[in-house]
């Protein structure tokens, strides 16, 4: 039976926060005023306490002033269980903040005095509060260590409210690994021991999980369900934390819909709530999505406007916490060092003074011994001095070299975010092409290849392009190429695909003339419009072939040789009109696969070998024929380095 505890030492972790007005307690001002006036250190701990709990959240810099002010008359009581306590309070707080040197720094301090003096209560408190930490931090291994340990506490105390904290917390972990059945078994553990104790507050956080998992799974519905009811609590108890965090789920739930005005509205309405908050970390949240979202609006000078933002932010967080963790550990080393020479050499002066009262003559050896000590001690002393040089500077480095590959490394995964936002989705392919499938394996995490999609009434457009060069620079190429297919389908309402060609060759070529120095980059594609009402397919190619396999006959249409981008003699694309028959297959693809260097003596597939594979396998599910180019692709590449982007579109008339 699970026993409820009336007095907590804990506050909600994670997303839930504890909203002082609901409980109807005396407002901050009148508080202040008790303070004022009382001298009994019992009744100002108590109030202090009060303070502290209505600030944490809504102003975390003020509940800093209450809860240090707290912890200094906690120790000087001797109280051990109220000084934990209030640093608990102070670690939130900092928290809030993101301050998360000194978070870490504090909770580690209370964490060593709770365990000192037994108090499980207080020890799983205190681990809770690290988990939250190391969560926010990224750093998942850590946060699931201590919320185990915090459950576990809980559970043998049978505290129910601890209890139901640890699983949501413990749902949240396992679901940032994907184990997702034991996430929303631990996320229902945790909802049924709050409702059962009447926490709407804590109930909320739980609510907020559940609904995130529901959008990422497609049930909207029930999602903005949750996340309406979670909003609703929040915004009666005020909390600016929680509504943050609630419109960024229900922004991130409109960008999946691609209803962009309505996601940004959320956006918008998280970031001027996590600026109430004081949360730089939920700013930075934020900002991040706010440029996802314009980015996939096409709206990319807004998206790289709060791309910059969210940098800003971001290394305003972990650069000073770096400096600021570095300063404190010398300084903490330092006063360590000090104390012990102290003690060594008050030591040694007592020892010389026994030695020099029992033993007169041994004066001239103990001078000599003492010479040689001071000598040992010097060299040690410039050894070490020498190391901890060297140590600074292989450190310093490192970090530099560190943070340049991770801000490399951050731009990358921006651009692949970006480049993701054009790139349809296998379940949109699936969904307009059923029978079809999409071998699509970037060489590095960009690619300059990219596969496009769009569908006007009965004509379905689809298409493999391979732009100039792969990773980053083949990636920005795409942007341009498939930005301007888009104009050129969606703006100009074009469905020939030579006539595609020709404005999007057009529309490449004014973009790259923008530039100073002469662009000569561009692609070359391969385009294929199908009309399934009369099943007949137009086709137009810049360097990029269609092959059709035909009751086991492999016929080649032959694309024009002329990219899409500057050339010196541009000609019009030529259109391709073909009656497709029945279970016709058409495949297009960029030349990654055919140039793949491997097999036993280490050369080329070639388009020979490819057109053999591509038949044989034509009569086969599609799934299948996915399976076995993928198969053959990595038996031939063996060991060797992939050379190129890989894009293969199979579609089944």
């Amino acid at each position: 039976m699970i026993r409820l505890r009336f007095f907590r030492w804990m506050a909600s972790i994670a997303f839930c926060c504890c909203a002082i007005s609901a409980l109807g307690q005396t407002t901050t001002d009148s508080l202040r005023q008790l303070l004022q006036y009382t001298t009994d250190e019992d009744e100002q701990l108590r109030l202090l306490k009060q303070l502290v709990q209505e600030n944490v959240y809504a102003t975390p810099d003020t509940a800093i002033i209450y809860a240090s002010k707290a912890i200094q008359l906690s120790e000087a009581k001797q109280d051990t269980a109220s000084t934990v306590y209030f640093m608990g309070r102070l670690a939130v707080a900092e928290l809030r903040l993101s301050n998360y040197t000194k978070a870490l720094d504090i909770s580690l301090q209370a964490i060593q005095l709770s365990d000192a003096s037994g108090n499980e209560d207080l020890s799983a408190y205190i681990y809770n509060n690290i988990g939250n930490l190391y969560r926010e931090t990224g750093k998942n291994d850590d946060a699931r260590f201590y919320y185990k340990k915090a459950l576990d506490l809980n559970i043998a105390m049978q505290d129910s409210i601890g209890m139901s904290i640890g699983y949501n917390n413990l749902g949240i972990m396992y679901m940032i690994e994907a184990k997702y059945d034991t996430g929303m078994a631990m996320w229902q553990q945790s909802l049924n021991i709050k409702l059962l104790i009447n926490d709407e507050v804590g109930a909320s956080s739980t609510m907020n999980n559940m609904a995130m998992y529901y959008a990422d799974i497609g049930e909207t519905e029930k999602a903005l369900d949750f996340y309406n009811q979670v909003q609703a609590i929040y915004k009666r108890t005020e909390n600016h934390r929680g509504l943050s965090i609630a419109f960024d789920n229900k922004g991130d739930l409109y960008l999946k819909q691609e209803d962009f005005t309505t996601a940004l509205y959320y956006l918008e309405k998280s970031y001027d709530e996590a600026i109430l908050s004081h949360s730089k970390y939920l700013q930075s949240k934020a900002l991040y999505n706010l440029a996802i979202t314009h980015a996939r609006a096409g709206n990319f000078e807004k998206a790289y406007t709060f791309h910059v933002q969210h940098k800003a932010v971001q290394d305003s967080i972990f650069n000073d916490k770096n400096q600021e963790l570095i300063e404190e550990m010398e300084a903490r080393f330092d006063s360590e060092k000090k104390e012990l020479e102290i003690a060594r050499f008050k030591e040694e002066a007592i020892a010389q003074a026994e030695e020099d009262k029992r033993r007169i003559t041994m004066i001239i050896a103990l001078a000599i011994g003492l010479v040689l000590m001071l000598v040992l001690a010097l060299i040690i002393f410039l050894n070490n001095l020498r190391r901890k040089r060297d140590h600074h500077i292989i450190s310093f480095q490192k970090q530099q070299v560190e943070v340049k590959n991770k801000e490399i490394l951050d731009s990358i995964n921006y651009a692949k975010r970006l480049q993701d936002a054009f790139i349809p989705s296998a379940q949109q392919f699936k969904a307009i092409l059923p029978h079809s499938f999409v071998f699509y394996r970037p060489k590095d995490i960009v690619a300059g290849d990219f596969y496009w999609l769009e569908q006007k009434n009965d004509v379905v457009l689809f298409a493999v392009a391979d732009c100039t060069g792969h990773g980053v620079p083949g990636a920005m190429v795409s942007v341009v190429c498939s930005n301007a297919l888009n104009q050129a389908v969606n703006a100009l309402g074009l469905t020939t695909p030579a006539q595609i060609l020709d404005k999007t060759r057009e529309l490449v070529i004014q973009q790259f003339s923008k530039s100073e120095s002469e662009v000569k980059d561009g692609m070359d594609i391969s385009l294929a419009a199908w009309n399934r009402a009369n099943n007949t397919l137009q086709w137009a190619g810049a360097h990029s072939p269609l092959w059709i396999v035909r009751q086991g006959e492999l016929l080649e249409y032959k694309a024009n040789k002329q990219p899409i981008g500057m050339v010196d003699r541009a000609a019009p694309f030529t259109n391709h009109t073909i009656a497709l028959q029945p279970n016709d297959l058409l495949y297009l693809f960029s030349d990654g696969f055919g140039d793949q260097f491997g097999g036993e003596k280490g050369k080329k597939f070639k388009s020979v070998n490819f057109k053999q594979l591509l038949t044989s396998i034509a009569q086969q599910p599609m799934p299948d024929q996915l399976k076995a180019l993928q198969t053959t692709f990595d038996t031939w590449k063996g060991p060797l380095e992939q050379l190129d982007d890989i894009c293969v579109i199979g579609v089944k008339a």
